[in-house]
């Protein structure tokens, strides 16, 4: 028994300790296991899977795929480059293309002044010949007779028959004369026929030179529009083959390489046809170059004309001195000129001296005659008239029918000012249109309406030396140099403005650095010479100073039967464009009268006073500012303004009614440039370019701070089109909330 009890207790003992030994692994290999579980927590997580080497060999095969995605992304991207740098170079050439077709409708325009002129000076060679001839005649038969009457004196009492038959003779020769002038007419009929075919032959080329520059012109625009289309086509192929080559790269690689294979063609079946425009071009440039030299070979055969005829015209100045014909021509050369088109009212003027109860009492004239403009418009208009000096010329733009050239006119029936209206002419090519001209075969001066009405404003009609001879009492009884007249040039882009304009323009703008009051050789530099003909004192020149008593305003529509302005036109002038109104009515419902304006006519020196306001120390740093950021935005555009258009917008702010005296007068003020100077130069840019969109931005930055909501809503409309076209603001609405 004993025997057994022992390896029992030594077994049970083996048992617990085994049992303990086990527990005591377990917990060990629990808290290693804690311990690696803690551990791994803390390492990164690429350290923690066992398929490290997997996952980064998989991730490389994903960087290889990733790389080799980026490198057709990139070619695709240096081929757009290319395509546009193409784009670039072609338009280049086109845009230089456009500017000679303008300088060929240039040289035709002056071959046809030319032409007018050649007719001109050929008619007036024939007169000058056949009055020579026929004074030649005159001269021998005189000559001949004084030779018979000094024969016929020393037989006087024996001749008496003799000096009868010389009497038949000298009728029978006036007879002869007679006939003979006759025949001089009917040959210069038939040279007028000859000139007038030879003229029809001219247009004839030129129109078929305008139809083929009309086809080139429309074969590029056609180009261009493609080659836009073909990389807007390129962006849209990139964008879809790098999303294609997220989703299936084999398949979105197959397809991009076949579009860009298609998209070369593309461009060089594009620059083929290029290639052939650019020879149709060359050839028509060919044919102007040959029209240049026929132009060349006809200015030297007037040259010719002009000089032959101003020998003739000398011998027949020489005769006519002797023949006392001077002092006829004299008499009627002018004539015309004197006759007046407003009659003088001397009476005394019932002054409104508050400029802005003046401008109540233009809107209730507006008003009674059924034109319902908002007061931003009639202020716009006020002050563009007002700074005058440096803006000689308002334009009102826009559709039909919206008031253009109502306003103007009821304006001055409000301001008491003489109002005279000219109808623009499509055949206006020269100021002679605008003032007159002298006629050579008449031998006198045919003055137009606008003419004779700046002769009665001209404030040195008194002065010597000028080339007038105004009769005895014109000026007391018709000079109107006191008062203001308006001018306006209904439908001025029916011709091209530049023509018979530009140059009246630049006499305008001379005022402003003149000394016009005590130095007449600076008031000639500003001053319009009228060619009247040669006197008998030998001045063919009169000299007609426009003072700031006349205002001129132009309207024009915007269509397809008018033309532009230059940006000459366009700096110089402040444009009001009028869009489709919302509250005009014009229900003929006036009776026709002033509504509370002023008995008497506007006196000039009233209207100084209303055009000499100045900015505040606060307002002119303010405005400052704003003008400085504005051209540093049309830097980035390359179309930055300098001192006149500068001096304009603070002039005109400086002029704004009620400056000073409202709140809002200093930012409508303001936005009314940005409305006319500003913005119409971003016209035909495109406003997604970076630098375009990035001036824009810089401008609407300046626009939000004069709190200008519709001119706002009028960009952001411009702004959505590939193409910024202004079309300005409709200014009626504010009427209607109102």
């Amino acid at each position: 028994m004993y025997n057994l009890v022992l390896p029992y207790l030594l077994g049970t003992a083996f048992s617990v300790a085994v049992v303990v030994m086990a527990l005591a692994a377990y917990a060990l290999f629990r808290s290693k296991a804690a311990m690696y579980e803690h551990l791994s927590r803390k390492l990164p997580d690429a350290c923690r899977y066992e398929d490290l080497h997997a996952r980064v060999e998989d991730l490389e095969k994903e960087r290889d795929r990733v790389q080799d995605e980026l490198f057709s992304a990139r070619q695709i991207i240096a081929e757009r480059a290319e395509a546009e740098e193409w784009l670039r170079n072609n338009r280049e050439e086109l845009l230089s293309l456009e500017a000679e077709r303008a300088q060929q409708e240039h040289l035709r325009a002056e071959l046809m002044g030319l032409q007018n002129q050649l007719g001109e000076e050929k008619d007036r060679q024939l007169r000058l010949a056949k009055e020579l001839q026929a004074m030649e005649v005159q001269c021998d038969a005189l000559k001949e007779k004084r030779d018979e009457l000094q024969a016929t004196i020393e037989a006087a009492n024996a001749k008496s028959e003799q000096l009868a038959n010389e009497a038949t003779n000298l009728k029978k020769t006036k007879a002869a004369l007679e006939s003979e002038c006759a025949g001089l007419e009917s040959q210069l009929s038939a040279q007028k026929a000859q000139l007038e075919d030879a003229k029809a032959s001219l247009e004839r080329r030129l129109r078929a030179i305008d139809q083929e520059l009309a086809e080139a012109t429309t074969n590029r625009d056609r180009l261009l529009a493609e080659v836009e289309k073909a990389c807007a086509d390129a962006e849209e192929k990139r964008t879809r083959t790098i999303q294609g080559c997220r989703e299936d790269e084999e398949t979105a690689l197959r397809d991009h390489a076949a579009k860009v294979a298609e998209l070369k063609k593309e461009l060089a079946a594009l620059r083929e046809s290029m290639f052939e425009e650019r020879k149709d071009l060359e050839a028509t440039h060919d044919r102007t170059v040959q029209a240049r030299q026929e132009l060349a070979t006809a200015k030297a055969e007037l040259a010719g004309l002009e000089q032959a005829c101003r020998r003739q015209g000398i011998e027949l100045q020489e005769i006519r001195k002797k023949t006392d014909q001077d002092k006829i021509a004299d008499s009627k050369r002018t004539s015309e000129l004197w006759q007046p088109v407003f009659k003088r009212n001397d009476h005394e003027p019932e002054r409104t001296v508050d400029e802005l109860k003046q401008l109540d009492i233009v809107r209730n004239h507006l008003e009674s005659h059924g034109l319902m403009f908002s007061d931003r418009v009639v202020k716009a208009f006020h002050t563009s008239l007002k700074v005058s000096d440096i803006s000689p010329l308002v334009v009102l733009a826009g559709i039909s029918g919206t008031g253009k050239s109502e306003l103007p006119r009821r304006y001055a029936e409000a301001m008491n000012m003489h109002f005279l209206n000219m109808a623009v002419q499509p055949r206006w090519d020269s100021p002679q249109d605008m003032f007159g001209f002298f006629n050579y075969l008449e031998g006198r001066f045919r003055s137009t309406p606008l003419g004779r009405a700046l002769i009665q404003m001209d404030p040195y009609h008194g002065t010597n030396g000028r080339g007038w001879n105004a009769p005895q009492g014109w000026a007391d009884e018709n000079s109107l140099s006191d008062q203001m007249m308006l001018v306006l040039l209904d439908e001025m882009n029916l011709a091209r403005i530049e023509y018979y304009f530009s140059e009246f323009l630049s006499r305008l703008e001379t005022r402003r650095g003149i000394d016009n009051l005590s130095n007449d050789e600076d008031r000639r530099k500003a001053a319009i010479a009228l060619d009247i003909g040669s006197s008998s004192d030998g001045n063919a020149m009169m000299q007609l100073f426009v003072g700031t008593n006349v205002l001129f305003v132009g309207t024009m529509n915007e269509d397809e039967t008018t033309q532009t302005l230059s940006d000459k036109v366009v700096d110089r002038a402040n444009v009001l464009r009028f869009g489709r109104p919302r509250n005009l009515r014009f229900d003929g419902g006036s009776n026709g009268k002033q509504q509370g304006a002023a008995k008497g006519p506007l006196a000039h020196e009233e209207w100084r006073s209303w055009c000499e306001g100045e900015l505040s120390g606060k307002d002119s740093k303010k405005v400052d500012e704003w003008i400085a950021r504005l051209n540093e935005a049309m830097t980035a555009i390359r179309r930055p303004f300098a001192h006149r258009t500068n001096l304009a917008i603070r002039s005109y702010v400086a002029n704004y009614p009620g400056l000073g005296q409202d709140a809002d007068a200093l930012r409508h003020a303001m936005s009314d440039q940005l409305e006319q100077k500003i913005f119409p130069k971003f016209r035909g840019l495109d406003p997604t370019e970076p630098s375009v969109r990035k001036a824009l931005d810089a401008v609407q930055k300046v626009l939000d701070e004069l709190e200008d909501k519709q001119l706002i809503s009028a960009i952001n409309e411009s702004r959505r089109e590939h193409v910024f076209i202004w079309m300005g603001v409709d200014r009626f609405e504010q009427e209607a909330q109102a």
